[in-house]
């Protein structure tokens, strides 16, 4: 057992999966998202991987966040989503070190929603979980290089990096 004033680090986690199943039903709700299950447990396994050897393959993967990413693809959802999160993180599991990854891209519902306020989104998120996590050394990743790259034909340069919050070095 660590003692209470020693952090964890968690150095690699999607957006997509870092949202408890409860925090994202609220959100698919509030955004009138029609869903293919009617019961929150029907849900909770849509958007989980609930088996602990993983999902078969990535066609698997790619099925469930698909929902994640429906759901969180708005700026509130967005800001709701990060700082659910990092806190989350922070208050279940004693993790102070954490990069959160996600796409902007993949959460902008095809162009309809404008990217410079998902991602402003996100560091509001950030900034309210550093808020409650003070002596935490959190970070966003914003990744969008991959993504981008077979939609333009271009080879995949990065396009944006991390993201610190207000008044971080």
């Amino acid at each position: 057992m660590l003692p209470p004033d020693v952090g964890l680090a968690e150095l690699h986690t999607h957006l997509g999966g870092s949202v408890a199943s409860d925090i994202m039903w609220s959100l698919a709700h509030e955004q009138g998202i029609s869903l293919p299950v009617k019961d929150y447990w029907g849900f909770d396994a849509l958007v989980t991987v609930s088996d602990p050897r993983g999902v078969e393959s990535l066609d698997e993967l790619d099925a469930i966040y698909h929902w994640t990413e429906l759901i969180q693809s708005s700026p509130l959802a967005v800001e709701r989503s990060v700082h659910a999160a990092i806190a989350g993180a922070y208050r279940s599991q004693r993790i102070t070190t954490l990069e959160v990854r996600f796409n902007p891209m993949k959460r902008n519902r095809g162009g309809e929603r404008d990217l410079d306020h998902i991602i402003l989104a996100a560091t509001r998120g950030l900034d309210l979980a550093r808020l409650e996590a003070e002596a935490a050394q959190l970070q966003l990743e914003v990744r969008a290089a991959e993504y981008l790259q077979p939609a333009v034909g271009a080879p995949p340069r990065p396009v944006a990096g991390a993201v610190q919050a207000a008044g971080q070095e």
